[in-house]
């Protein structure tokens, strides 16, 4: 297996959502929000993360431990280390996002609360009718 394949696979654990990476934390708050807009979005948003992990490792199963079906990529070069290079911080950035998330949910705050701040208005309205 090439080396390559661990810097994937540390990729598709992220996007899969597991503890500790970015992927967890976005899916934490996305599912947290659809289920108390409405318990059914949320369930419907907890399948798609589960259909979405099913397909990943699925693919990565695929990709890296399938048949070879061409003799060329039998050649094919490991990373450059100018590759690596690009590759380890968007690695650790994965890692620090969801070990510390609140170092850029604090900064996107003041966006999101201004962003949000219309439909706060319409629903106090809403509610005090």
């Amino acid at each position: 297996m090439p080396k390559y394949a661990t810097f994937f696979l540390f990729t598709v654990l992220a996007s899969v959502g597991l503890p500790l990476l970015n992927g967890f934390i976005g899916e934490f708050l996305v599912l947290s929000g659809a289920f108390q807009a409405r318990p059914l979005y949320g369930i419907l948003a907890a399948t798609g993360v589960i259909w979405s992990a099913c397909y990943l490792l699925w693919m990565y199963q695929r990709v890296f431990f399938g048949k070879i079906k061409h003799d060329i990529n039998n050649t094919l070069p490991d990373l450059t280390l100018r590759e690596k290079a690009a590759l380890w911080p968007i690695a650790v950035a994965a890692l620090v996002m969801g070990v510390a998330p609140l170092m850029w949910l604090s900064t996107i705050d003041p966006a999101v609360q201004s962003a949000l701040a219309p439909f706060t208005q319409l629903a106090s309205k809403v509610v005090g009718q």
